[in-house]
């Protein structure tokens, strides 16, 4: 729970960060050099964390292991 927390924490912080820099942009190339870094930086902070938090809830998450049990035919 901690880690998905962290993770979208992260992401909030990330869009924040671009919206500021989108808003000082000065011209169009300026907006779409920092629309492209945005979505490189989303890209990659989504495949690492969320890797980190399907680890931790395969971890966390314990599910019993079916038995198999033979059966001796008749």
């Amino acid at each position: 729970m901690k880690e998905a927390l962290e993770f979208n924490a992260s992401c909030l912080q990330d869009q924040a960060d671009y919206l500021k820099k989108l808003a000082e942009s000065t011209n169009p190339a300026d907006a779409v050099k920092c629309q492209l870094d945005f979505a490189q930086q989303c890209w990659s902070r989504s495949f690492g964390g969320a890797w980190r938090v399907f680890d931790s809830l395969r971890i966390n998450t314990s599910s019993p292991r079916p038995t198999w049990q033979a059966h001796d035919s008749p």
